[in-house]
């Protein structure tokens, strides 16, 4: 087998290490045992994917909440709406700042 190779890779093409990193999973000092970085980087996005699903989850109360919250007090789902939109756009451009403009620290 050549450099790079594993089972279940195409021949020619290097098997990239399972897991949400996309293959990028290292060792965390020379030597170190790549099975165990793999284990280490499915363990932190199982992490991460239960925070986010907490947070996706709030949502479902949020939203419902803010929408009564909002006829409450104007007599309508408007104030609500608004500030959805808000909250939108500045994720959009928290994200483009971050990640998609030219000098970005992280660009994608």
């Amino acid at each position: 087998m050549a450099s790079g190779e594993g089972a279940g890779a195409a021949p020619g093409r290097p098997k990239q290490a399972g897991g949400p990193l996309g293959g990028r999973a290292q060792p965390a000092a020379p030597g170190a045992d790549m099975s165990q970085a793999i284990k280490d980087a499915n363990k932190e996005a199982a992490a991460v994917l239960g925070f986010s699903s907490a947070v996706g989850a709030y949502g479902g109360f949020f939203i419902p909440k803010s929408y009564g919250t909002s006829i409450a007090m104007t007599g309508g789902p408007e104030a609500a709406l608004y500030a959805f939109v808000a909250f939108y756009v500045t994720c959009i451009v928290m994200t483009w700042w971050y990640y998609s403009r030219k000098d970005a620290e992280m660009p994608c």
